[in-house]
């Protein structure tokens, strides 16, 4: 019974010649790939699931969840800002456990659709209007904030009427 430690023993497909291999130092990591199969399939499989960096694949994992979400959470909401004529916004809104004392929540969607503090959107499920006051500054997947529902409607009178 030979020992895996043996000289001959190659596994299947491994058909080139250590000789021809420079050392290990001088390969960039570019080129890995080239001198060992099993690296570059590695290397691809990054890439796919979001880059060399952990964090990017973090990032992408967790926006890969979140749109799975919107799809089948029942806090998958429609919002719009009001007076557009863009399609709905898929969005998660959830309660805030930390707030009882107002009607706040917490929005999630996607940057794509350039929410921000400031912003007064309507929530199409139920007809109100909600405005975001707070961005979570540490979610880097997907738009992440306050709201509070909008209860009343202001107008003033300027100059100009």
């Amino acid at each position: 019974m030979s020992s895996l430690m043996d000289k001959d023993w190659r596994p299947i497909g491994y058909d080139f010649n250590e000789k021809e291999l420079p050392p290990i130092d001088t390969v960039s990591k570019k080129s890995l790939g080239n001198y060992i199969p099993s690296m570059g399939v590695m290397q691809r499989r990054i890439g796919v699931h979001g880059g060399p960096f952990q964090q990017d694949r973090m990032i992408r994992d967790k926006r890969r969840s979140f749109d799975r979400a919107i799809k089948y959470s029942y806090q998958a909401a429609r919002i719009r800002r009001p007076g557009s004529e863009h399609r709905p916004a898929p969005a998660l809104i959830n309660p805030n456990k930390l707030k009882q004392d107002y009607d706040d929540k917490i929005l999630s969607v996607g940057y794509e659709f350039g929410y921000q503090p400031g912003d007064v959107f309507e929530w199409l499920g139920t007809k109100t209007y909600w405005l975001i006051y707070l961005q979570d500054l540490t979610e880097l997947a997907y738009f992440r904030g306050d709201i509070r529902k909008c209860s009343y409607e202001l107008f003033w009178e300027d100059e100009d009427g």
